[in-house]
């Protein structure tokens, strides 16, 4: 491997020169290590992220290609001897094609090929942007005045705040002052401002360019991106360039050929693609890529070092996209989701028709004054994890021992004797992801439950499911498992429960009886929860159909006398 304080720029130099994937360049930046190999006096190379569970490869290996399979196997087996899985993403057809016979192999997506001898269209929106005065600048970052540079780092601070998920990491970094003594830029002015941008980076292997970071303000109007990719394409082939890339799209459409090969895992990559847009835009990235009639489509494969993708290369691969923490992904997701909120879209939507709403919040400001309540209860829940678990995160035995609860307490303890043992313990989770997935639903569900009928009805119902869901399991449902599954009942009656999901499925239940998909709300809740006892071998998920039927009735209550 090249050591990266003595070698960079040799390696720097070598991938800059011999690259020929459309990524080669974006893994000269930071994070990245590399891998080579002699063969006859030619460097091999292949750069990777290295993480605690695998080493995840970047872009084609720069190797010739009687030596690519020797050099794979070699980069795979020093992986293991460091304890660590192995992946390659995203490799071009002809590295698959090499390696196939003796590494998995998946089809990850497709990427769009211009040939600039062959005329890219103007959509009419460039043309009635260029009527109006947008015209496009060729600049280098360092000649241009300090104002400009500010108003550059405005578009791009705003073109981020307006996605939709936390920023990716790996191959998807925004780095688009890194390197520019190589990179080519384009900005769109209008009326002396500057409404877009664009950083291209040389792959110098193709005599190409790779259009990477194409940002556009947020009130930009229609066709600047338009006019950005196709003038930068007329100068790049001025300047001797033969073709560009617009860079993969993800789990684009597969060939039936290559479909056949993994018929399972390509419905599920299909499925995300056309169903999962809401989350990333996976399909509307492929779809603006594909109205520029690319002159061909290069798929885009991941290769790894077992028989399939293993859990530690699926860890690796976030840890390298997502390298901030799940914790951190989500939070700064449900922060964006609530930015882009428009809640009065969503009342119409959502909500039945017959019923009368409170009015929706106008402004994020406006709806944290809605939610006060879901908002303090999600507080508590904070406060006292972190002051109920171990130095791992991990509730400590102590606190399950004196607050848990179980469903044969109510029976041998009596009643009223639980209650304060039942409401400490809807405040203790048993580790991070159990508080952060209930924290996710409370912020989301039980917030708008309070925000459609108020912060009374949603604490009654959240009250009515912690305090009543594990007695009245014990007592309707105790006596049926204890005659129909005497060892089941046996093995699980004894089981602690804590978290605040109790609570949070009665107020689903509640707002599921004001929805216009009530039924599809009830009967997937049910049978996930169905699944999830299965699953971990619990019966601790029938106080949840409980809890549910709990806050159902209580709805029912309070739609009647409304």
């Amino acid at each position: 491997m090249f050591p990266r304080a003595e070698n960079y720029s040799e390696v720097f130099d070598y991938i800059l020169k011999e690259g020929k994937s459309s990524t080669s360049f974006l893994t000269l930046y930071d994070g990245f290590e590399y891998f080579r190999k002699e063969y006859q006096g030619k460097t091999a190379v292949l750069s990777f992220m290295n993480t605690p569970s695998a080493w995840i490869g970047a872009s084609d290996p720069i190797c010739d290609p009687e030596n690519i399979l020797d050099f794979i196997q070699s980069f795979f087996e020093e992986a293991k001897k460091h304890k660590k899985a192995a992946a390659i993403l995203p490799v071009s057809k002809w590295v698959e094609e090499e390696l196939r016979e003796k590494f998995y192999s998946l089809q990850i997506g497709d990427e769009p090929w211009f040939d600039l001898n062959v005329p890219v269209k103007m959509p009419p929106a460039t043309k009635q942007l260029k009527s109006k005065g947008a015209k496009v600048e060729v600049f280098k970052p360092a000649s241009i005045s300090i104002e400009g540079r500010v108003e550059l780092e405005g578009i791009t601070q705003r073109w981020l705040n307006d996605r939709k998920v936390e920023p990716l990491s790996f191959l998807n970094r925004l780095r688009p002052w890194v390197h520019q003594q190589h990179k080519c830029y384009f900005r769109v002015l209008l009326h002396g401002h500057s409404v877009g941008y664009l950083a291209a980076v040389p792959i110098r292997g193709r005599k190409a360019w790779y259009l990477v970071d194409i940002i556009r303000s947020p009130d930009s109007p229609l066709g600047t991106t338009e006019l950005l990719v196709i003038e930068a394409m007329n100068h790049l082939k001025k300047q001797g360039a033969e073709f560009v890339t617009l860079g993969m799209s993800p789990f684009a459409p597969v060939s039936e050929k290559e479909r056949a090969h993994r018929p399972n895992l390509y419905r599920v990559l299909s499925y995300l693609f056309n169903r999962f847009n809401f989350i990333y835009g996976f399909k509307s990235l492929y779809l603006y890529k594909e109205k520029y009639k690319p002159t061909h489509w290069e798929p885009q494969f991941m290769i790894t070092s077992g028989k399939s993708v293993s859990v530690r290369v699926y860890r690796g691969l976030f840890d390298v996209v997502y390298p901030k923490g799940l914790f951190q992904v989500i939070f700064s997701s449900l922060v964006r989701t609530l930015r882009r909120l428009s809640t009065a879209k969503f009342y119409r939507i959502f909500l039945n028709d017959e019923i009368v709403p409170r009015s929706p919040p106008m402004g994020f400001s406006s709806l944290l004054l809605n939610i006060k309540a879901s908002a303090t209860i999600g507080l508590m829940n904070i406060l006292f994890f972190f002051t109920a678990v171990d130095d791992s995160s991990k509730l400590r035995d102590k606190m399950v021992e004196r607050y848990g609860y179980s469903w044969i307490s109510f029976t041998e303890d009596g009643f009223f004797s639980e209650q304060l043992r039942v409401v400490i313990a809807s405040f203790l989770h048993w580790n991070k992801i159990h508080l952060v997935t209930n924290l996710i639903t409370l912020f989301t569900a039980v917030a708008f439950l309070e925000c459609v009928a108020g912060s009374t009805f949603m604490v009654i119902c959240y009250g009515a499911g912690v305090l009543l869901s594990n007695p009245l399991t014990s007592l309707l449902i105790y006596p049926v498992v204890k005659f129909i599954f005497p060892n089941a009942y046996n093995s699980f009656a004894h089981e602690f429960d804590v978290g605040a999901s109790l609570g949070i499925f009665a107020c689903i239940g509640a707002l599921a009886l004001f929805s216009r998909y009530r039924k599809s709300m009830l009967i997937s809740l049910a049978a996930g929860t169905v699944f999830v006892s299965i699953y971990t071998s619990s019966l601790l998920g029938l106080d949840h159909l409980v809890a549910l039927a709990i806050g159902y009735s209580v709805g029912k209550v309070y739609v009647k006398f409304k």
